[in-house]
């Protein structure tokens, strides 16, 4: 075999290892695609359970803080069936009521009474005195919770507030009724008046201990009408509300709804290391199984290559004949062009085999078809169909001189002396043809008649040249050991 044809063969060969490193290439990268899609989704289970876990502690900062807004609230109604009794409340009862409930929860700072809307006592006095004589139907800001409260007979926590004394502040409004209140309007005769009591935001803040979740969560309460939405800050930053925050409702009194929003102070950050193995997984997977798609498909490639093409030559094997001279026969019909059918069989070839041994005989057999593929042209199919038969189709009509002068160069270039390694040797060949579709019509029609001719010209070639030995030069070493032999 030439050096051109080891280097159609080693072109062959990288053509297929081509095709199966892009399928497996693609293969890989759809596998990280898919493993990046899976971390991607195993990182957002493991934050959704960061959440969870969020929600977990910052419902119990939720529960405590709803917890003493009631206990407040609770408080200051307690003062409707005192001042149901006592109507006429003094400064001097008030300074006693006051201190105790302050001494009960040192959350309430202030708590004031307003006798048809108009603040007449205050607890502590000195402090606050200057409040009083306050008509609650004057100030935009304090009467829209008055007339809630009045409205719906319930209490009602508003603010917090920034007050004059520099500290922000809730404020509750308990309405009160000197008979048993209902849900009516503001002008039914037994309203009394507006209890309020004032309670300092930070130490409400620290009695529901927040701080303790402060410490790993940005934290921020918002009023929110429906719950859902945070509106109007009540406290903490508001750019809580823009980052992926966990949501959390409270129900304070009157109806109200606040939103507690939290984010940790680091994000959320899934574990790291389950990540990175998921990842690695999964690269260690894709890069195997890319890799058995490679070996597949290269596998595949070369079985394919096998069933439709002789295994010793490369060249087309009986099938792959049968479908090209059909191709070409379903082409004749369209087109009134038919092709030529060469049947050709080598000269003495079993001898070689005898003499040299099956290895030589089988390089004579790939140096003939590299030989005869050189010869044909671009749409011509050259195939090996027996020990040493070949076969050639070339597609078209070709005139007897055209015909005799193709045969004659297949000869030649067979003939040409053959060396491999120390052993050089010559070859003969005998060609029969056949014309689709004016000779045969069928594949059977063409094999006989080509195989008659060509059987004709073997019996003409010996009887000029002895089939029994095949012309064969032995190198300098066999020469010399048939001498030695005699």
């Amino acid at each position: 075999m030439n050096g051109g044809e080891w280097l159609k063969i080693a072109q062959r060969a990288r053509r297929g290892i081509l095709a199966a490193g892009v399928g497996a290439v693609l293969c890989l990268v759809i596998c990280l695609a898919l493993t990046g899609l899976m971390s991607g989704l195993v990182s957002e289970v493991l934050v959704s359970q960061q959440k969870q876990n969020a929600v977990a502690r910052l419902s119990e900062a939720r529960a405590r803080l709803e917890g003493k807004i009631a206990e407040i609230v609770a408080l200051g109604e307690s003062l409707r069936p005192f001042i149901g009794l006592n109507p006429d409340l003094t400064q001097e009862q008030l300074e006693r009521i006051g201190s105790a409930l302050v001494e009960t929860n040192n959350s309430i700072a202030i708590v004031g009474l307003a006798p048809d809307n108009r603040l007449s006592l205050i607890y502590p006095y000195i402090e606050n005195q200057q409040a009083l004589g306050l008509d609650y139907r004057t100030s935009e800001s304090q009467w829209a919770s008055v007339s809630k409260a009045m409205r719906t007979g319930a209490s009602v926590v508003s603010g917090p507030l920034q007050l004059v004394q520099g500290w922000r502040a809730l404020v509750i409004r308990i309405p009160v009724f000197l008979n048993t209140p209902a849900n009516d309007m503001s002008e039914r005769p037994d309203y009394w008046g507006v209890a309020t009591l004032v309670v300092r935001e930070s130490d409400l803040l620290e009695a529901a201990r927040i701080d303790r979740v402060m410490s790993e969560f940005d934290v921020a309460l918002f009023a929110s009408p429906d719950g859902v939405k945070p509106d109007e800050l009540i406290y903490g930053a508001a750019e809580v509300a823009d980052k992926d925050s966990v949501h959390l409702p409270v129900e304070v009194a009157g109806g109200n709804q606040w939103l507690m929003v939290a984010h940790p102070k680091s994000g959320w950050l899934p574990d790291r290391f389950v990540v990175l193995m998921v990842t690695f997984a999964g690269t260690i997977l894709s890069l195997v199984f890319s890799s058995l798609v490679f070996l597949l498909l290269h596998e595949m490639r070369k079985v394919w290559g096998m069933a439709l093409h002789d295994s010793l030559t490369g060249l087309a094997n009986r099938r792959l004949l049968e479908d090209r001279m059909q191709q070409l026969a379903f082409q004749a019909e369209r087109t009134g062009k038919g092709f030529e059918f060469f049947y050709l069989d080598l000269d003495g070839f079993k001898p070689v085999n005898d003499t040299h041994g099956h290895a030589i005989g089988d390089a004579v057999l790939i140096e003939v078809g590299s030989r005869i593929k050189e010869l044909i042209r671009r749409g011509d199919t050259v195939a090996r169909v027996g020990g040493d038969e070949f076969i050639i189709l070339a597609p078209g009509k070709m005139s007897d001189d055209e015909r005799a002068q193709f045969i004659g160069r297949v000869e030649k270039a067979i003939s040409e002396p053959i060396s491999i390694g120390a052993v050089r040797m010559s070859m003969a060949a005998s060609v029969g043809f056949a014309s689709y579709p004016s000779e045969a019509r069928t594949s059977d029609e063409l094999h006989k008649l080509a195989d008659g001719r060509m059987y004709a010209q073997k019996v003409r070639r010996q009887s000029k040249y002895p089939p029994e030995k095949p012309p064969v030069t032995l190198s300098p070493m066999e020469q010399v050991g048939r001498l030695a032999q005699g």
